[in-house]
């Protein structure tokens, strides 16, 4: 793998699988050193119902359907008129949210110091980041050195550690009557007891996309002072690249074929039995007047037809958790909340000493 690749957005073409990633999935802590991102990855997760072909049983479930960036889809055109729907019923635009509506992730491969049991087993995967998380990671790279402006304060994002918090504004928990969706609250900052680079580095290993590879001896060196062997070895070894990660559907022949295979399901709800599509009868109507073959297969009352017998097994893809998901045209949010680190997570020890410079910078 190539640490520090795609430093701006990748939209690549050539992505050639769909990996599962992580995501941050509860109130805590998370340390993560970055190795290489952003990727934009914009995904719309329905209800649907699948066969369980071990029982029998036909569950409620989610699908997934990663969508082209820019790419105006027959998906765009249901979520407006679901949001449409919604306002003509008393509901705000702001506060209109389709079940449709494309989600703005971050897909960033990445070491967490969370997860990993030994040290010298670092644990390496994909992760998403919020919009705003990514952005913040990202400008902390560039951010100079207050002693001197030709160097880096703390380094490219690969040769820092972040905390990254997820936690539940609890004044806006209490306005909304526990509303997780609207009251989560994202905060990041630097590890201080891991930039061991701080102050070293030219601007130019940031700012000029071709100055790595014409310093590569460097870099190399770098590559040895930011990480342990172990990492290093964990690194070279991980085999997935960032256009590994996403594959976008491209027509909208191909998404008919998603939605012939996993039907939407109208009647679903969520975790606490509230419907998911609050107008539901004027939703389904709305879509057969557009004369849109979306609804084949789609049920309001009963499960649609599945095939009891095939090789297939049955999947069970994670219901979306919408308090952690971002619309791609959501109004502007208010800046992170910076928030102090009241415990330390483990990680692995740092030996490097902090007055090593690398020959040449």
């Amino acid at each position: 793998m190539k640490v520090g690749a795609s430093n701006n957005e990748t939209n690549s073409e050539e992505s050639s699988g769909y990996l599962e990633v992580g995501r941050f999935s509860e109130e805590a802590k998370y340390l993560h050193r970055a190795l290489s991102g952003p990727k934009r990855k914009e995904s719309v997760i329905y209800p649907t119902l699948r066969r369980d072909y071990e029982t029998g049983e036909v569950k409620e479930s989610f699908n997934a359907i990663v969508l082209m960036p820019k790419e105006r889809t027959i998906i765009d055109k249901i979520a407006a008129v679901d949001k449409k729907i919604q306002e003509a019923n008393g509901i705000s635009y702001d506060d209109t949210r389709s079940q449709f509506s494309r989600n703005l992730r971050y897909v960033w491969i990445v070491i967490s110091r969370d997860l990993t049991e030994k040290e010298d087993v670092p644990w390496i995967g994909p992760w998403e980041y919020p919009s705003r998380i990514s952005k913040e990671l990202t400008r902390f790279q560039r951010v100079r050195s207050t002693k001197d402006r030709y160097k880096l304060g703390y380094g490219p994002y690969y040769t820092f550690d972040v905390i990254i918090e997820k936690y539940y504004d609890k004044d806006m928990m209490r306005k909304t009557g526990g509303n997780k969706q609207f009251s989560t609250r994202y905060s990041i900052e630097v590890d201080p007891s891991c930039m061991p680079m701080a102050g070293k580095l030219p601007v130019e290993l940031v700012e000029n996309p071709t100055y790595a590879a014409e310093h590569m001896d460097q870099v190399m060196q770098l590559y040895s002072k930011v990480f342990t062997p172990a990492e290093l070895n964990a690194i070279n070894e991980y085999g997935v690249s960032l256009d590994d990660l996403v594959v976008p559907v491209r027509t909208d022949e191909e998404i008919l074929e998603i939605l012939k295979e996993q039907p939407i399901n109208f009647n679903a709800t969520d975790v606490v039995g509230k419907p998911l599509f609050k107008h539901c009868d004027e939703l389904f109507e709305e879509i057969k007047n557009m004369g849109i073959r979306i609804l084949e297969g789609s049920t309001m009352e009963h499960a649609p037809a599945l095939p009891e017998n095939t090789d297939t097994p049955f999947e069970e893809v994670e219901a979306p958790n919408f308090e952690n998901t971002e619309s791609v045209k959501e109004p502007a949010k208010k800046p992170i909340k910076e928030k102090p680190v009241k415990e330390k997570t483990n990680k692995p020890k740092e030996d490097i000493p902090e007055e090593e410079e690398i020959e040449g910078w």
